[in-house]
């Protein structure tokens, strides 16, 4: 099923066969969309339509389906796994409470630098691609946090 970015209707729905399914059509406009299982749509990926073929890889596990093919779809995903990479280790790292107090200052420094970097990954992100659909998205709907 594929939807635009923030829609409540699917636009298009196709079938799967032998594992692939395809969408085709003349881009009027590059935009976010996400393309997800029926029957699963936490397994959704967004990705930027464009001209060229994008490559969209839906996974059974939320959060593991991937996009490639193309500049933007490049750039997005390379910024989705390095947002995962240290929300993961976020995660970790609050997945094991601090005993005291000096460990929970070791726990929120880490915490906080995680948070900062992954704040500067979205930024710079968004500088690279000042110019094109990817920055004007990042620059439209993330709102850097005010750090202490």
């Amino acid at each position: 099923m594929l939807m635009k970015e923030g829609g409540q209707q699917p636009m298009a729905i196709t079938t799967v066969s032998q594992g692939k399914f395809a969408f085709y059509g003349e881009i009027q406009q590059t935009g976010l969309y996400s393309v997800m299982p029926t029957k699963a749509p936490a397994c959704q990926v967004s990705f930027f339509t464009e001209p060229g073929i994008t490559t969209i890889e839906l996974n059974s596990e939320p959060g593991t389906s991937r996009v490639s093919g193309t500049r933007l779809n490049n750039e997005w995903q390379q910024l989705s796994d390095s947002i995962a990479i240290m929300g993961g280790k976020i995660a970790k790292l609050l997945h094991h409470p601090a005993a005291d107090t000096t460990a929970q200052k070791v726990l929120a420094t880490s915490v906080d630098s995680l948070h900062r970097r992954m704040s500067a990954c979205i930024l710079n992100t968004a500088q690279r691609n000042k110019d094109n659909p990817l920055g004007r998205y990042i620059h439209e709907n993330y709102k850097a946090p005010e750090f202490k």
